[in-house]
Parts: structure tokens; C-alpha cells; sequence
């Protein structure tokens, strides 16, 4: 029977580089992915009018762990909650100044008033929409790259 030279050291060291290359792809797989769930979220009726929204959704930190890859993504605009969640009916009140003016089209003039009455805002729920679309497509773009990069 034949002698087999086995080189631990540069067995390890392959290795390693494997699970480097591996680490790599799937952090890019993980970004490509939150990439496309950030931009289909008109695809579930949330309408971004000026973009400051969706641009102050960022990615704080992922990592793969043992129950697989996990991240966290934060939204720096400070209305983000309110237009996420929708808000209740509410007085709002004129603070700095003495009073809340108004242009009334139908009348024709500015209108003055201490306090009005916003009826509340519907909840877009942009968050579940690219919560939704990441875990349709995450699984299988990041299995694929992790599979691209071990060959």
C-alpha cells in the first residue's frame, strides 16, 4: 500500500482561503439583496415622493452566524416611524409661533389658526415591504453565491 504525504499547514491554509472567499461572496450577496428589497418597495405601494426616505436606509452590520446570515438596517430620517406606522388622529398646536397659516385655494386667502386637527396619516409599512422582498430573494442569492465561491 502507498504512502500518502498529507500537508496539514497547507490544507488549513486552503481552507481558510475558502472560507474567506465564501465570507466575501456572501457579504456581497447580502448587500445585492438588501439592494433589491429597498428598491421594490413601490412594488407593495409605498410611494418614496422625494427619495430622503429610502437614501437614509442603511445597513449598520451583518455577519454570519450560527443560525445563518444576520443584519440590522437603520433609518436615519427622523419621520421614518410615523410614515412606516401611520399616525392617529392628533391636534397640532402653533408653538414658535402665535399662529398656524394656511393658503385656502377655495377661499383665496391665508387662513389663520391657533390649533388644527390632522386627521392622521395611513402606515406606508415600507419596512415590511423590504423585510418581504429580503426573504423572498435572500435565501437563494446568497446560497448561490457561497456555492459560486467554493467551486
Amino acid at each position: 500500500m502507498p504512502l500518502v504525504n498529507f500537508d496539514v499547514k497547507a490544507f488549513v491554509e486552503s481552507w481558510r482561503k475558502m472560507q474567506d472567499k465564501m465570507e466575501a461572496a456572501g457579504g456581497n450577496a447580502w448587500e445585492q439583496v438588501l439592494k433589491q428589497a429597498w428598491a421594490s418597495q413601490k412594488e407593495f405601494g409605498y410611494q418614496n415622493k422625494t427619495g430622503r426616505l429610502t437614501s437614509s436606509m442603511q445597513k449598520r452590520s451583518w455577519q454570519r452566524g450560527k443560525f445563518g446570515w444576520r443584519g440590522e438596517l437603520k433609518t436615519t430620517a427622523p419621520y421614518a416611524l410615523f410614515v412606516d406606522g401611520g399616525t392617529k388622529p392628533h391636534k397640532i398646536a402653533a408653538k414658535n409661533v402665535e399662529f398656524l397659516r394656511f393658503y385656502w385655494p377655495r377661499v383665496g386667502k391665508w387662513v389663520a389658526f391657533k390649533s388644527v386637527n390632522h386627521p392622521g396619516t395611513r402606515p406606508a409599512a415600507f419596512r415590511a415591504a423590504a423585510i418581504q422582498r429580503f426573504g423572498q430573494t435572500a435565501p437563494a442569492v446568497i446560497e448561490q453565491a457561497m456555492a459560486d465561491a467554493a467551486k
